[in-house]
Formats: structure tokens, sequence, C-alpha cells
């Protein structure tokens, strides 16, 4: 058995060499041929499984075989995938001409199929050379050339969109044919279009209200371009839109507001835009209990929101929303624990007492942020609140003595490296009071891979534990 196992292993072996050498023995014309047979280009891994295709395998014996003068020419070969893979030789090897080659190559809209990883495209030859030049060292001057030949020359590339969000409003060279672009119905141009503030423009801003658009390549939609532009130009002409589609409801459902409308609301910070905010947020507040995952997540757009655009006013509404509907993000969590630590721990303690008769149970995405809460609850309870907090931990477990559970695996991960003595105390009573031995020899275990302890520490921690 075991010698027929090597000989099937040798046998094996040596076929593997004999095609590795019938491939490397083809011609340069014969490669050329291979790639041409399909439209498609693979990078080296494609799929779940990281796969190695023989069209990328003949791509590594074209950069092989080809002289730099073959593939330079195979650049204008009649086949796309073949143009591609060219380029892309080019850029590996640092060709001096690579960028020249590039501006001629900007008008081949020929499409190609890619296969990246997971991820398939439909580039045309010129967008897959753009990205390509892009991913390897490339200057400012370079990039900013390619950027104004696509705006004013190659419109019709998928890179417009990236040249539009590139546009900063100190380059007035571009202004002209950026409100051109969107007259001519260009939507995602009146993002770079409103960077430059300009009230004749907001006409042109507001008539993609209606979701109309020439535009061949949808990167986002007219209405979210619309709030994207209204949030770099908060112009009074504006906020009627924002008002009139502040509480419209899908198929008779209120469902709240996507973050990118509350970026483009907070930035008229006035008493009425708060008032709008606290309406929209009584509204998510009202949601039916059958609604519950489209209002968890619409209250954490609106606090993620509030969030990044913070003031006294939007505090009181995530403060608000905390409160009366136990839900609360990580980002607005952490904006807030900062503010008043007293405050936060009666949030804190009044959110965990709710949890055992809330239908929300914390909210779907909620073990996110123990990770936050946790730590900071243990690092600023006092003695009475941590020992209500001991039985109260066990409750809220979502199975009582279930070692992989959250709140254990977060015990485990701050004995491994938390540096706060009070922290590391209380998880390790936490850990004891669940009465299992293996569980307690696991935090031993951590302790001992905890760097940021001493020696004496360990052995008290220890001790405590057992």
């Amino acid at each position: 058995m075991k010698y027929t196992f090597i000989l099937f292993a040798l046998l094996y072996y040596f076929s593997v060499q004999a095609q590795y050498r019938y491939h490397t023995e083809k011609s340069v014309a014969e490669i050329v041929s291979d790639i041409s047979q399909t439209n498609n280009v693979y990078g080296k891994h494609v799929g779940y499984g990281g796969n190695y295709t023989n069209q990328y395998h003949s791509f590594v014996l074209l950069k092989q075989e080809a002289t730099t003068e073959q593939i330079f020419q195979l650049v204008n070969h009649d086949s796309a995938s073949v143009r591609c893979y060219a380029f892309w030789a080019l850029v590996q090897q640092q060709h001096d001409s690579v960028f020249s080659i590039l501006e001629k190559n900007l008008s081949d809209t020929a499409t190609v199929v890619t296969f990246f990883g997971c991820f398939i495209g439909h580039p045309t030859v010129a967008d897959f050379c753009i990205k390509t030049i892009m991913k390897n060292d490339i200057t400012l001057a370079q990039k900013n050339r390619i950027d104004s030949l696509v705006l004013y020359q190659y419109t019709d590339l998928y890179y417009l969109n990236t040249a539009f969000f590139n546009v900063q409003p100190n380059n007035q060279n571009h202004y002209q044919q950026i409100r051109k672009l969107a007259l001519q119905g260009e939507h995602i141009a009146i993002i770079p279009l409103s960077k430059f503030k300009k009230s004749q423009d907001t006409s042109i801003i507001l008539s993609f209200a209606d979701g109309y658009t020439t535009s061949k390549y949808k990167l986002t939609s007219p209405t979210k371009a619309l709030l994207y532009a209204i949030k770099n130009f908060p112009n009074k002409a504006f906020f009627p839109y924002l008002k009139e589609n502040a509480f419209k409801k899908y198929n008779g459902v209120f469902r709240g507001r996507s973050k990118e409308y509350y970026h483009a609301l907070l930035q008229y910070n006035t008493l009425e835009s708060v008032e709008l905010l606290n309406e929209i947020l009584t509204l998510i507040k009202e949601e039916k209990k059958s609604e519950i995952w489209s209002k968890t997540y619409n209250l954490k757009e609106m606090m993620d929101a509030l969030s990044d655009y913070p003031t006294l006013k939007t505090d009181s509404l995530i403060i608000d929303s905390w409160k009366t509907t136990g839900c609360i993000t990580l980002k607005a969590f952490n904006h807030l624990k900062n503010k008043d630590k007293k405050m936060i721990m009666e949030l804190i303690e009044s959110h965990f007492y709710s949890i055992p008769n809330s239908y929300n149970k914390f909210y779907d995405s909620s073990y996110e942020i123990f990770d936050n809460i946790i730590p900071f609850y243990l690092e600023n309870a006092d003695t009475t609140q941590f020992k209500k907090f001991i039985p109260l931990a066990k409750v809220l477990e979502i199975e009582l003595h279930n070692r992989s559970s959250i709140f254990v695996k977060l015990y485990i991960s701050e004995l491994k490296t938390s540096s706060n003595d009070i922290v590391l105390q209380r998880c390790t009573t936490l850990i004891k009071a669940y009465n299992d031995r293996n569980l307690r020899r696991k935090a031993s275990n951590a302790l001992k891979l905890n760097s940021n302890i001493s020696r004496k520490q360990f052995k008290e921690l220890r001790k405590q534990l057992h």
C-alpha cells in the first residue's frame, strides 16, 4: 500500500511537470491566441476557493516569454482581453511609456469581463487600464491629468464618477465643464458642482429631485447625489426639499430616512432642522413591534448621523432615543461616554435592567457595542452597582452557562489584555460566579498571556479565581 501511494505520487508529479513544460514551450503567438479566445480578464485568484485559472496562467507565460517590445505591440491587439493583459504587464514592468500609452488608449471603449476574487466587473479597456495604473505609483500631476482628460474628452468612461469626486473647489478651471455636464443630465456632477457653493447652481442641483438622469453609470442614485450636494452646500433653497421628504412613506409605511438625508439636514443646525429631526425620531419610535428590524435600523442610521455632527441639541436627541428605545450604537456611545459619566452609567444600568423584559433585546446588532459598554461599566461602577450587576450579568447571557457567549468571551478577552486593575478584578469575580472549573481554567490561562500585569497581580487574580 505504501509503495502504491508513492508510485501514484510520482506519476502525478511527473504529469504536472510535463504539462508545465508543454505550456512553457508555447510560442508567444500561441499564448496570445489562448488569451484572445475569451473576452475575460482574470486575476491571480478567482472565486471563493481562490482558483488559479488557465487564462491567468497564460498571462504569466506571456510575461515570461514575450519581450518588452512584443508586449508593447500587444497593447494595440485586436482582442480586448489581450490589450488589457499587455497593459497590465507593462505596468508591472514599470515601463517608462505606460502613462503615454494610457493617454492614447482612453478612447478604447471595448468591454471586457473581469474576475478578481469574488468580484465580477464589466469595464471598458480604458477603465481597466486606469484602475490598473492607479494601483501603482503615479504622481499627483499624472492623476490630475487623467481626471482632466476624462472630464473634458472621455465622459463615457466609468472613471468619470471618480473624477467628479476628486474635484476640489479651489480648482475653478473645472467649474464650467462640471456645470455643463450637470445641465446635460449627469446627476453625479452636482456633487462636485455643489462644492463651489454658487447660488446660481441651486436650480440645477434641485432639477434632479425627480430622479431623472442621463448618466450611463449610476454609481449612486440621483436622490443620494442630491443629498450629498446639499450636505456640501446647505443653501436655504434646499430646505423645502428636505422638509417635503422628511415624512415620505413607502407602501404606506414610514421607514425613517437615510444617513445621507440626516447628514444633509444636520448642516443647517437651526431650530427648525432640530424640530424636524425630533419629529422623525418620534415616528421611528412609533413603528410597530412587528417592524422591529426596520425600527432598530432606522434608529441606528439616525444615531450615527447625529454623532457625526454633534451639538448640544443633537446629543439630547441621542440620549432621549437611548432612554426611550433601549437602542444605542457604538459610534453614539463612544461620542457620549466622556460627556457625563454619571449620566451614562445611569443609562447603561437602566438599559441592562430593561433587557430581560424588552421585545427588542438590546436590538439586533447590539453585540458590536458590548466590547465597549461592559468594560466602561466595570471600570466606573461603584461597589453597590457592581454587586447588583453580578447576578444580572448571568441573566443577560443568551444561554446561562454557555462559555462561548458574548459576555464570557468579553471577560476572557479583558483578562488577556487589560491593564486596568478594577476591570481585571471584576472580570475574575464574574467568571467565578459561573462556578465552572473549565471556565476558571480558561480565565487563568488568559491571565498568563497578559503582558500588561505584574507577577504579583497575576498571582492575586488567579487566587481570586479559585
